[in-house]
């Protein structure tokens, strides 16, 4: 696009006002005086020449055009000449002697260039082809030098030669060699040199030497292949197979260097989510304001810590920054929560550690703070970050050597559980048994309080550790008191504030289906009488437990206990399921398939699904997530049925009338026949083997019935008569 005439300079607009007058002595007069005072003028006389081939004074135009060319040519470099060339090629697109020029000065400008004659060949030795095509297609070889990294569609590809006798350029994939003509280059994305795909494809070496030397600057290259957000999972599934080392020890090793990296945002966690920024922004920078927009107290002070001990922080500006803030924030929250000052004591005691010459006066002594918070399970019991626990109990070590096994065994029931792992093995290793005994027979006593204790003591339990002082827990308290509490984790209205019920809830199921819940299951069958009670009946009401854990703990309580929990129901109990032990089995079996094979199947559908695209527009996620829905509503009402079961007795069938478990042979008044019916649970039914369900209408009508009794079943004008002959028991 040519500029306006209000736009150029006084001098171009003269040459078109001498255009536009057609007098065209005094233009090329004109002209060469311009060109030859300033070759780059070529933006501002353009118009000039737009004006003279509108007017079809081609010939003019072109020769105007070739003073403006040789003066480039001797002031200026050849490529600013071949730049003129492909401005004016628009306005004069069959120009013969301007495409000789073009090729003689690309010639020129690119005579080291690999395949330059085959180029111009191909591409400005077409007459065919419009000199703006010509020069557009030229251009666009140039820059796909021998081994250019190139991008058709999704694979990439690596420039091998250009074929002058097919006029097509080479391109080598992974898979074989392709063909691009000269207007199909277009199609080709340039890639740059480091490019994650082109490397993966054609020089591993070069990325296990990022990998190794600058791993931050090898995840910015993932990112910038694949997408600005990516998943801890997203990264390594695009980098295991091009490392020489195992994806594990290579991360542990290079996690520091790349939170290090100003292009990168990775969050906090074992599987952190990467964000590529747009703007680099300095690691101390970034620190800054994370901390400045924390919002909690604790996420303040694990930030600090982080910075100092996992990234190595040693910006002494920021440190002094932190700790007067911290302080100031400390003191606010010291009336609210106590615990707060011991936490802020450990972290100031750390960042002396990088700088000895901060003086804290204010915040007190760590035993006053310890005094005032009173119970020191408290200490920690806000405390989820194991880091920042790590810190406050390494430093109440050092502080207080001479009681620091009694202040730990007091800190651990308010603990999370690597905290109560590092407590144990700590008092442990000093041959504190008798502590360790004491803090765990309060957790127990106190497991509402101690929620996260109490799971530590679990997975103890599971993994047989500590059997000296743990040898005396009573393991079917601990479960019940597990179960309880992932029942009011998950019910409204629980008034817990130390920490999320969400969090607790997680931790629990986690903890119970341990192994596969074979300790679970373990410990209730060695559960006897009302014990056994206490599970059924938390594990059936339970609203913290997934379909599966109520499942395997029930299915492990009918295994030993089936008959005391039938003798303890009177028969036709309304909101009880009849059924014989091999149905109840027949059952669990359905269940547990629907569970494990039918819904994880539903599960994997779903991630298959989703992997299509734009869920909104998803038909088959859609539907994958209804046929989940339908499977999950399936199971809750199959395990609503299973926790109503009760097995059938013998001492609960009596053959004086017809009831549950007993089996009739009754005469048919109809046909005469003699006929047999067998009347177990829902789950028993076979009606071609003669075993009906107690519920089915026709059961109902032969229920209380007695020998010599007449039942009837069906409408009026369509009954059906028998006499019942004898009555036994089926079971």
């Amino acid at each position: 696009m040519t500029k306006q005439e209000n736009e150029i300079s006084p001098a171009a607009k003269k040459l078109f006002k001498l255009a536009k007058s057609r007098n065209y002595d005094e233009l090329e007069s004109a002209w060469l005086e311009t060109v030859q005072a300033d070759p780059r003028c070529v933006d501002d006389v353009l118009p000039t020449l737009d004006l003279l081939v509108r007017r079809e004074d081609t010939e003019l135009a072109e020769s105007l055009l070739s003073y403006l060319l040789i003066e480039q040519a001797d002031q200026l470099d050849v490529k600013e000449t071949v730049a003129t060339i492909a401005k004016a090629a628009s306005l004069l697109p069959r120009s013969e002697s301007l495409r000789s020029e073009a090729v003689e000065l690309y010639r020129r400008a690119f005579a080291s260039f690999p395949f330059i004659e085959a180029i111009m060949q191909a591409t400005l030795g077409d007459d065919d082809a419009p000199l703006p095509d010509a020069i557009a297609r030229t251009e666009k070889l140039l820059t796909l030098a021998r081994g250019t990294y190139v991008l058709d569609g999704k694979n990439p590809g690596r420039v091998q030669d250009f074929d002058k006798e097919k006029k097509a350029l080479v391109v080598e994939f992974p898979k074989g060699e392709k063909m691009f003509d000269v207007s199909s280059v277009k199609g080709l994305t340039i890639l740059d040199p480091n490019d994650f795909r082109a490397l993966a494809a054609f020089d591993r070496g070069r990325l296990q030497q990022f990998a190794s030397e600058d791993p931050g600057e090898l995840v910015v290259g993932v990112m910038r292949a694949f997408g600005r957000e990516l998943s801890y999972r997203d990264i390594r599934e695009r980098m295991k197979d091009v490392l020489d080392t195992p994806w594990s020890k290579w991360w542990s090793e290079s996690k520091l260097k790349i939170k290090r990296s100003p292009w990168l945002d990775v969050s906090e966690g074992t599987q952190p989510k990467f964000v590529l920024r747009r703007e680099p922004v300095a690691l101390e920078e970034r620190v800054r304001e994370d901390f400045d927009s924390a919002k909690s107290f604790e996420k303040k002070l694990t930030i600090v810590l982080d910075y100092l001990d996992e990234i190595k922080g040693e910006d002494a500006d920021l440190l002094r920054y932190f700790t007067g803030q911290i302080v100031s924030l400390a003191q606010d929250a010291a009336d609210a929560r106590p615990h707060a000052a011991v936490a802020t004591l450990a972290l100031i005691d750390r960042l002396r550690q990088e700088l000895p010459d901060i003086q804290v006066e204010t915040l007190g002594s760590l035993e006053g703070a310890l005094a005032a918070v009173g119970d020191p399970a408290d200490i920690l019991r806000f405390t989820l970050n194991d880091n920042l626990a790590a810190r406050i109990l390494e430093f109440i070590r050092a502080s207080q050597p001479e009681r620091w096994h009694d202040l730990y065994a007091r800190i651990l029931p308010g603990a999370s559980v690597k905290a109560c792992e590092r407590i144990v093995s700590q008092l442990l290793e000093s041959g504190r048994e008798d502590a360790v005994k004491t803090a765990v027979s309060r957790v127990v006593a106190e497991p509402d309080r101690n929620p996260l204790a109490l799971i530590w003591l679990w997975k103890a339990i599971c993994a047989e550790e500590h059997p000296d002082v743990l040898q005396h827990i009573d393991r079917v308290a601990v479960l019940l008191s597990l179960l309880r509490l992932a029942h009011d984790a998950k019910r409204k209205g629980s008034s817990r504030d130390d920490v999320p019920d969400e969090y607790v809830l997680s931790e629990i199921r986690s903890a119970i289906s341990a192994k596969n819940y074979a300790v679970a299951r373990r410990i209730v069958l060695e559960s006897g009488g009302h014990r056994a009670k206490e599970i059924r009946d938390v594990t059936e009401r339970n609203l913290g437990l997934g379909e599966h854990a109520k499942s395997e703990i029930l299915h492990a309580l009918h295994e030993v206990h089936g008959e005391q929990f039938a003798e303890t129901v009177a028969p036709w109990e309304e909101d009880a399921i009849y059924s014989t032990q091999q149905g109840l089995k027949k059952r669990r079996g359905e269940h547990a398939h629907l569970v494990n094979v039918e819904l994880a199947q539903a599960e994997k559908d779903i991630g298959k699904a989703a992997s299509f695209g734009d869920l909104s527009e998803n038909a088959e996620y859609t539907a994958a997530i209804e046929h989940r829905e339908r499977l999950a509503r399936k199971a809750g009402m199959m395990m609503e049925e299973l926790s109503k079961a009760r097995p059938i007795t013998q001492n609960m069938v009596h053959t004086d009338s017809v009831t549950v478990g007993t089996q009739v042979k009754a005469r048919n008044l109809n046909t005469g026949a003699e006929e047999s019916f067998v009347f177990l649970g829902p789950w028993d039914a076979d009606a071609e083997k003669g075993i009906y369900s107690y519920l089915a209408p026709l059961s109902l009508a032969f229920m209380g019935k007695k020998v010599g009794d007449t039942v009837t079943f069906g409408v009026e004008g369509n009954e059906r008569k028998w006499e019942i002959l004898e009555i036994a028991s089926a079971i």
